[in-house]
């Protein structure tokens, strides 16, 4: 009668990052729309929930399968984003 599940958000508008410019491939989301999916797992229960759902759930499979690849491609796309000031986070 217990179900467990995994939510793996992208970025989150939230104050910790507020002043992080981030690249449009990987935009901050409103926590409204991470709560709202949390409240409709709760309601029906399922394993994982990514958000975004493709891309959040293509990266974290990517990690998994070929971190190395992965990590090429954190180099070669930058998405770490920067702060307004212009340093790199």
């Amino acid at each position: 009668g217990i179900d467990i599940t995994s939510v793996y958000p992208g970025r989150v508008d939230t104050p910790l990052i507020a002043e992080l410019d981030v690249p449009q491939i990987q935009a901050k989301m409103p926590p409204e729309r991470v709560a709202r999916a949390i409240v409709k797992v709760l309601k029906r229960p399922k394993r994982d929930v990514y958000l975004p759902p493709v891309s959040g759930r293509l990266y974290c499979w990517l990690g998994q399968l070929a971190p190395s690849a992965l990590d090429a491609i954190n180099r070669a796309i930058p998405l770490q984003g920067r702060l307004r000031n212009g340093r790199r986070t």
